[in-house]
């Protein structure tokens, strides 16, 4: 098969499988993205391998998916951290 043939349930695996080790390696890809971002060279790394791994998902624009995933994630991370300090401050208002 060609890349990005494969049946849309093994591309959604393939998919699940790369977001669930870019949060599991969170902080390593938030700084090459950060590095790359900054100086327009996407090192070997991490990131890098994540869009490698993502061609069968979007042979097209791969990286640019691995860029997305890690960005989503990190929004969520901070989201997450923001309401459960809002919601502290909510509780000790209350108190």
């Amino acid at each position: 098969m060609s890349e990005g043939s494969l049946p849309p349930e093994e591309r959604r695996s393939i998919y699940a499988a790369q977001k669930a080790h870019a949060a599991s390696n969170l902080p390593q890809l938030s700084y090459e993205l950060s590095q790359w971002r900054k100086t327009g060279v996407l090192k070997d790394g991490l990131l890098r391998d994540m869009g490698h791994a993502l061609k069968e998902v979007d042979p097209f624009d791969c990286t640019r998916l691995a860029e997305q995933i890690v960005t989503d994630l990190c929004v969520d991370v901070i989201a997450a951290q923001w309401n459960n300090d809002a919601e502290g401050t909510a509780h000790d208002n209350q108190n």
